[in-house]
């Protein structure tokens, strides 16, 4: 809880849309936000209602990769690829707009304070929002991206790990990296070890590689 009150002073969701208006807007309040699906009067469930789509879209204007995102296997019929969908923010005190279509998912549009910045490069606008993010950090810092991965996580997760939200499937390595930052402890440190565990690997590879060759 000390961790997400610490980033919420950071980085606050507000509003979740598209232009034009092809689903009904998400409006999040300070605090925690649970989102859920209204009961239909035929039935009691709410499979299916939107809740997890909401959440792919919220991903996907906060610039996932498309590639990995549910968002590209929506119908055109439903959301046409030149559709935006927004995002409204406070960053660091600053309200952030973020734009996106599927049609040129690499090249979103950041509004802030009124003035709107397009970009060409997906690896750019993610630059920008973690420098805004980040702007009173003088040391070495997680990526916007992680940090998001604290309040987002993957569907297919399974909710089997604390630290890692992304897809089962993926099999990418836990990073504590946006944790320990939360917490103040120098994210150089961990960076360091885990190095230091890379290279110690390769050795161990090396190692065996060598066996191999005496054995033959």
């Amino acid at each position: 809880m000390a961790l997400t009150y610490r980033l919420s002073n950071m980085l606050q969701i507000r509003k979740l849309y598209s232009t034009p208006e092809l689903f009904a807007p998400v409006t999040f309040l300070p605090g925690v936000n649970l989102i859920l699906g209204e009961t239909s009067e035929s039935s009691k469930k709410t499979n299916g209602v939107g809740k997890s789509i909401a959440i792919e879209f919220l991903n996907f204007a906060l610039l996932n990769n498309y590639a990995d995102s549910r968002v590209k296997k929506v119908p055109e019929s439903v959301f046409p690829l030149k559709a935006y969908a927004c995002v409204d923010l406070v960053i660091n005190g600053n309200e952030v707009t973020i734009q996106r279509s599927r049609e040129f998912e690499k090249r979103p549009t950041i509004i802030i304070e009124g003035k709107s910045l397009a970009f060409s490069k997906l690896d750019d606008a993610r630059q920008y929002i973690e420098n805004l993010l980040f702007r009173h950090e003088e040391n070495e810092r997680p990526s916007f991206r992680s940090m998001l991965s604290i309040l987002m996580r993957d569907e297919r997760s399974e909710f089997k790990s604390i630290v890692n939200g992304l897809n089962t499937s993926v099999h990418a390595p836990d990073d504590y990296t946006p944790h320990l930052y939360l917490l103040g402890i120098d994210v150089r440190i961990y960076k360091r070890i885990k190095n230091i565990q890379s290279e110690f690997k390769r050795l161990q590879d090396k190692i065996r590689e060598f066996k191999k060759s005496v054995v033959l």
